[in-house]
């Protein structure tokens, strides 16, 4: 029934006694002399808006003609019915009433605004949480710092432990939920709800989660990572240098049995660039010494000539590696002199940022072989030695 130019609402138990239905009022039509099409089209050729309702007989199944409605419009409109009826494909029937269908199935989300301070609270929680594992796990921290791990990727241990929570979390809580509706379903406990169980809100709901979780753990995480900045510098720098010298001295230890093993360790390296081969570098061994120091401790040193990429810059420079006993850590310490021999000093200092970087993180690896390799590293340092005699 339509009404031109107006809406009219139905019930159908006072619709004989309280509504007054004026002649010429209402238009009956047929339902196939309709022609459905879109709303711009109907728009342009002059068509007005109606407000269109339609009466089933009551046997008739109100969901198929609200399916079939759905298919081929996106229309928004209420359903009333006096008698229980399946909606959807959900075997229970609801409640006899009026409800209302959204287009295409289509669902909305209210009270959003409630959840901001659950969320503003759980937030606050795990960043709490994770600050207290910061603090306590200060020693494990510079632990990581003592073996050379580059701070950064301290955070994201971090990070990466937070979002294992949060997935764990927010999977969790949606198993959890998942049975105690289906336990609640079961026991009858819960009347006139259509559970989902495959709806893409709980994927939403779940990044989120995890959204959360991830920024209250930011801050932790920049805690932890300046915690393992004790010169509080982020990134490694060159030491200092007069453009024509610069003294390394690497942040590792050695044990006296092994110590020399690090040398043709370096040698190893060193030797995979040659003249005949393509990298970014060219070094040659120019002389392999062994003394002793104040007290008769052995002391070895080894130099290289290198040419560093690109050589069209001429950047030549010696080597001078000294592994000598420190006192004060009681174990064997590395240190590298650089002495440029041509090039520019700025080309000199830009080329020799790469190289020390890779060289560093070679010497870093020198924890991860087992002790039989440096075994073999020791007894290959000794033929090297034995070869160049000593002075």
């Amino acid at each position: 029934d339509t009404r031109f130019g107006q809406d009219v609402a139905f019930d159908p138990d006072t619709a004989e006694d309280d509504i007054e239905l004026d002649e010429g009022a209402f238009t009956f039509v047929d339902v196939g002399s309709l022609l459905l099409m879109p709303v711009e089209s109907a728009k342009r050729m002059g068509a007005v808006p109606y407000s269109i309702s339609v009466k089933l007989p009551e046997e008739a199944p109100v969901w198929k003609a609200v399916d079939l409605l759905l298919t081929v419009t996106r229309a928004n409109f209420y359903i009333s019915s006096m008698f229980p009826f399946a909606f959807g494909d959900a075997d229970r029937e609801v409640t006899a009433g009026v409800y209302y269908v959204g287009s295409n199935y289509s669902t909305s989300m209210g009270g959003l605004a409630v959840l901001l301070v659950p969320l503003f609270i759980a937030s606050t929680i795990i960043l709490n949480t994770m600050l207290g594992a910061v603090y306590e796990r200060k020693k494990e921290i510079a632990v990581y710092n003592a073996v050379g791990l580059n701070p950064h990727h301290i955070g994201m241990f971090f990070l990466a432990e937070s979002f294992v929570y949060g997935v764990i979390g927010a999977v969790g809580g949606y198993l959890i939920g998942q049975v105690l509706s289906l336990i609640l379903d079961r026991f009858g406990l819960m009347q006139g709800i259509n559970l989902n169980y495959s709806s893409l809100s709980v994927a939403y709901v779940i990044i989120f989660t995890i959204g959360i979780v991830l920024l209250s753990t930011l801050y932790p995480a920049s805690v932890a990572t300046k915690a393992a900045i004790p010169s509080g510098k982020r990134k490694w720098s060159l030491p200092e240098h007069d453009g024509q010298t610069m003294n390394v001295i690497f942040p590792f230890i050695y044990h006296p049995r092994v110590a020399i093993g690090v040398l043709a360790y370096l040698h190893e390296y060193f030797s995979r660039f040659t003249e005949a081969s393509i990298g970014d570098l060219i070094a040659t061994l120019e002389k392999v010494s062994q003394s002793k120091d104040a007290k008769g401790r052995d002391r070895f040193l080894i130099e290289y000539h290198i040419a560093l990429a690109p050589y069209d810059l001429g950047v030549t420079q010696r080597l001078v590696f000294d592994l000598a006993y420190d006192e004060h850590v009681s174990a064997y310490c590395l240190a590298m002199r650089i002495i440029r021999v041509s090039g520019q000093d700025s080309n000199w200092v830009t080329v020799n940022r790469p190289f020390l970087e890779q060289l560093r993180k070679y010497l870093l690896r020198w924890r991860n072989l087992d002790v039989s390799q440096h075994g073999l590293y020791v007894q290959e340092a000794k033929v090297l030695f034995s070869k160049t005699g000593s002075e």
